[in-house]
């Protein structure tokens, strides 16, 4: 079997819930809930990080600088994603969920008791390779395990946790911050080691058919190529990461110099920001299954151009630039979880590993041009990372229509039941 066939699962995955071979597990619905609080613990634990970075830095007598680069170096161990995705098609999404939550726990302990800076660095890499684990077994999960016609709404909960994270979490580890520094650190530890236990117990996973790549009958599965559709969607999820990484690494410094906001008024660009995130995931999630993930993808890139737009005509008004960076952000989240619902809807076979690899051409896309990002503010200003995003959006719809002319050949059956 080639890398270059296409596959179908035309049936689709049985619909879970306790089973003879696992009766304590829960229904679909539950287990996603359960899911999206797992992984909105790795998610908050990263994203608090950022924002309280010069208080970390100072509290370690080190520089700013000297942190930011320590947490460069972390970003690249989510191309332990690769790795994962093929564990994951190999012992399912159970176990390396909740290995996840460890490496986070792991990570945070080692944060809260860091006496130097090469601990916080190491801490930080777990943290990243955790929340890469919860991120390809818990979407591996969604594909492998719910009926396709409704794959879509429950990806959209499942990517809530990304915005929460930032909505509740980042509030939550400022209050922690106010008694220590590393109390954010102690929390979000407690919380990850919390939720392990219930991941193990209660979250169901369909049993491999029959003559599956991974059926019990085998010492190793089967390989099975990425058929031609899954790198389309892998250069996709790239091409919009880039665009991201252009607006979010310059938007701060931008906002900044150009309308004087300091840092309550970051804080409130922040919870914008998080609300307009949270607002695409609820949004995608009850009209994927109905558009369909080309529609979906091609809206989201829509509304993405538009915020790019607006934040290149916004002159000097505050208020239009927050609003095209809004929309923006909540257009890359709609189109970046379409662009998940894509690649969860091929064969069960393929959908771990492709996971996987898309979550490491993002990391990769993310390290190297947040760098590149930042030599093109300090040399053109907005204007560098605004072109970069519009063509990096631009050339997305541009990959589409080869996109949309294999969708049929994915496992996206919402007409058919599961």
């Amino acid at each position: 079997m080639t890398g270059d066939e296409e596959h179908t699962d035309e049936t689709g995955p049985t619909p879970i819930g306790p089973t003879p071979t696992d009766p304590s597990g829960i229904g679909p619905a539950a287990a996603v809930a359960l899911l999206a609080v797992g992984r909105g613990i790795p998610n908050a634990a990263m994203r608090w990080i950022p924002l309280f970075l010069p208080i970390i830095a100072r509290s370690m007598d080190t520089s700013l600088g000297r942190c930011a680069a320590a947490m460069g170096v972390g970003e690249l161990f989510g191309m332990s994603a690769l790795v994962t995705g093929r564990l994951v098609h190999r012992q399912g999404s159970r176990r390396w969920f909740a290995v996840g939550l460890a490496a986070t726990a792991a990570g945070n302990a080692l944060g809260a008791t860091a006496p130097a800076l090469a601990a916080f660095a190491v801490g930080y890499a777990l943290l990243i390779v955790g929340q890469s684990c919860c991120n390809v077994s818990g979407q591996a999960w969604i594909g492998r395990n719910t009926p396709p016609d409704l794959r879509g709404r429950y990806l959209g909960a499942f990517e809530t946790s990304w915005a929460l994270a930032l909505l509740i979490g980042t509030p939550l580890a400022a209050a922690a911050v106010a008694l220590t520094w590393r109390g954010p650190f102690l929390l979000w530890t407690v919380a990850a080691a919390l939720v392990v236990l219930p991941i193990l117990r209660w979250l169901p996973e369909r049993p491999p058919e029959a003559g599956s790549p991974w059926d019990g009958s085998a010492q190793r599965p089967v390989a099975v190529g990425l058929p031609r559709s899954a790198w389309l969607t892998v250069s996709v999820s790239t091409l919009l990461m880039i665009a991201s990484v252009s607006i979010a690494v310059s938007s701060g410094a931008w906002l900044e110099s150009r309308f004087g906001f300091g840092a309550a008024s970051l804080g409130v660009v922040a919870f914008v920001l998080g609300s307009s995130e949270l607002v695409a995931s609820l949004t995608i999630a009850r009209v994927a299954d109905r558009w369909g993930a080309t529609r979906s993808l091609r809206t989201g890139v829509a509304v993405m151009l538009g915020g790019a737009a607006t934040m290149a005509l916004s002159g000097r008004v505050a208020v239009a630039a927050v609003a095209g960076l809004a929309l923006f952000i909540g257009g890359f989240e709609f189109s970046y979880i379409a662009t998940v619902a894509i690649a969860i809807r091929h064969r069960p076979a393929v959908v771990a590993r492709l996971v996987g690899t898309l979550s490491a051409g993002t990391t990769l896309a993310r390290a190297v041009f947040a760098a590149v990002t930042g030599w093109l503010y300090a040399t053109t200003g907005i204007a560098g990372p605004l072109t970069m995003a519009t063509a990096a959006g631009g050339a997305v719809l541009l990959v589409l229509p080869l996109l949309a002319r294999r969708e049929p050949t994915l496992a996206d059956h919402a007409d058919h039941p599961a």
